[in-house]
């Protein structure tokens, strides 16, 4: 079958193949929804160097992370050639229109990964990201207190914060900042404030980065801040049974206490959007700059 999409015209392949064997929703499914939340969706892709997560034969079977654009892809897609950090490079893939959306869901990439910054000034990103990864996957309650702290703590800064539930186990706290610093401060900040928040609750909240030694703790993870990086973009679906989605919301949402990182899925997101504002809307208004954020810190 064929989607038209902007100037192309996608040709769907195997449209029934189930790719959520539980839910039964299929790659169509997939593809209809990226088409109806891309208005939402892409100027959080734009510009970006993207990371395909792809699972051609349904998320029961491993899929793989894809950097590299095939050589198959059509001309049309944009692209960006960058530095690895293997000392090569490598041809990434740029977002920016719903028919690439469109495409890349219909190759089976259920997640796009973004980076941190925009491929015309790569080593600046424009936001830092704490990841909060709970040690048990049900236990978001750790998740939302640390996130309160963690706003506070930015509050008293004077930095405008967003967050989103992730559609896996937490949620991502973002800051908008100037395109000014390379990653190697950006990292360092994030690095400086998630070890100040892990000092004052050493027994529930670390930095440590190896599981074993994490001892049943939340883990408040930094390092996606770095060169090449991603992060999981807005209004992704994750690779979960019930299709759960990464999904924007605002402060006073996650107070919530039947708030979870899973709460919204392909089944409830319209309904969730038709009823408020955008959490996240003229989030590119709201830009910081961390000249006095990092004195302070």
């Amino acid at each position: 079958m064929e989607i038209k999409a902007g100037s192309q015209v996608i040709q769907v392949k195997n449209p029934d193949k189930i790719l959520y064997p539980e839910d039964k929703i299929t790659k169509l499914q997939v593809i209809r929804y990226y088409e109806r939340i891309a208005p939402l969706m892409l100027p959080y892709l734009k510009d970006r160097p993207l990371t395909m997560h792809r699972f051609p034969d349904g998320i029961n079977v491993e899929g793989f992370f894809q950097k590299e654009v095939p050589e198959y892809f059509p001309q049309w897609i944009e692209k960006t050639r960058l530095d690895n950090k293997t000392g090569g490079d490598t041809t990434y893939l740029l977002c920016q229109n719903k028919e690439t959306l469109l495409y890349i869901a219909e190759q089976a990439c259920i997640t796009p990964h973004v980076w941190l910054a925009r491929y015309d000034k790569p080593n600046h990103p424009d936001k830092i990201v704490f990841d909060l990864d709970p040690a048990k996957p049900e236990d978001f309650e750790s998740v939302r207190e640390t996130a309160l702290l963690i706003k506070e703590k930015l509050d008293r800064l004077e930095l405008n914060t967003f967050i989103m539930t992730t559609g896996s186990k937490g949620v991502h706290i973002i800051i908008p900042i100037e395109r000014e610093y390379p990653f190697e401060q950006t990292r360092l900040f994030a690095q400086k404030l998630a070890k100040q928040i892990a000092k004052n609750k050493p027994d529930k909240i670390t930095v440590e980065q190896r599981k074993e030694k994490r001892k049943n703790r939340l883990f408040i993870d930094t390092t996606r801040n770095a060169y090449a990086q991603t992060s999981v973009a807005p209004y992704s679906l994750r690779a979960k049974k019930g299709a759960p989605i990464a999904t924007p919301i605002s402060w006073s949402q996650l107070e919530d206490e039947n708030l979870n990182a899973k709460t919204y899925n392909i089944n409830n997101i319209f309904k969730y959007l038709d009823a408020q504002k955008n959490p996240w809307d003229k989030i590119e208004n709201q830009v910081n700059n961390l000249k006095e954020a990092f004195n302070k810190l």
